[in-house]
């Protein structure tokens, strides 16, 4: 048998664990969010903790209580495409400007006709080719939105040449004005040029010209390219869309719009643009 000695202490040590547990109310869900496993199970269209962030579409953010849209949307989620989307000319990577073309006849004095001339695949056509885009880039190189020359047909007396010229400017429905103007300026800068005196001598006299046979024959226009819109437009809606030209540029409708060609008449409500389609609202 022990004893304890009178001087001993005995210390009993006593542990409590206490556990808690979060208890959450199924009604903190929003926009018709279900309580499930402890967790909101949101509706389409809606996300977050408490489906309380609606889902942009098209490309839109969630900032600050809204959804911030893409260029071309709008709508409360951005589900909606805008009816007119502008095209910036000379901004962009999209062709936004239009091809144009004026036929030109020029004479060469200082040149021989000769028969390889009528070969394209003959040195004698590709030599001169050569020659000549880099005498008219000296002379029209200043010309607003010129692009080169293609030459058509080359022909007897000493040389004539029949060729295009090719123009790049803002489409627009004023393009007709602009491309008469600057036809203008392809006769003057030939009447303008320097390079070969009267006698068609000059230390920088390649090609002398008889500016006297110089002359517009006819200048076009070619028509808008009708999926102009697509670079502008998200694949979805790209169907929906139409170029049209004003005087300030070209702009994509859709039949929402008045100026349309099969525009929709919505009665009642207003007309919106939807991954569906034009429809009244």
């Amino acid at each position: 048998m022990s004893t304890v000695p009178a001087n001993a202490t005995t210390t009993t040590t006593t542990t409590t664990i206490t556990k808690t547990t979060a208890v959450t109310s199924p009604g903190r869900c929003q926009n018709g969010g279900t309580w499930m496993d402890g967790k909101c199970l949101c509706p389409d269209g809606f996300q977050g903790e408490d489906c309380e962030e609606p889902i942009c579409q098209n490309g839109g953010t969630w900032s600050n209580g809204v959804c911030q849209c893409t260029l071309n949307f709008q709508g409360d989620r951005c589900q909606l495409a805008k009816d007119v989307v502008e095209i910036k000319n000379g901004k962009g990577t999209a062709p936004s400007d239009d091809e144009r073309h004026g036929g030109d006849d020029d004479q060469v004095d200082n040149r021989k006709f000769s028969e390889d001339l009528k070969n394209k695949s003959s040195d004698a056509y590709m030599d001169f080719e050569k020659t000549f885009q880099e005498q008219m880039r000296q002379i029209y190189g200043h010309i607003e939105g010129y692009q080169g020359v293609t030459i058509k047909t080359l022909r007897n007396g000493s040389i004539v040449v029949d060729y295009d010229v090719i123009l790049v400017v803002p489409a627009s429905s004023k393009v007709n004005e602009t491309v008469k103007s600057i036809s203008k300026d392809l006769v003057t800068a030939f009447h303008d040029y320097t390079d070969c005196d009267a006698d068609c001598t000059g230390e920088n006299c390649s090609l002398c010209f008889n500016a006297n046979s110089t002359a517009v024959q006819k200048f076009g226009v070619q028509e808008v390219e009708g999926r102009l819109c697509d670079a502008f437009i998200q694949e979805e809606f790209r169907a929906y869309y139409t170029p049209l030209l004003t005087s300030a540029g070209v702009v994509c409708i859709t039949r929402c719009d008045r100026r349309h060609g099969d525009a929709l008449p919505c009665v009642h409500g207003s007309c919106s643009v939807a991954s569906t389609g034009p429809q009244c609202q």
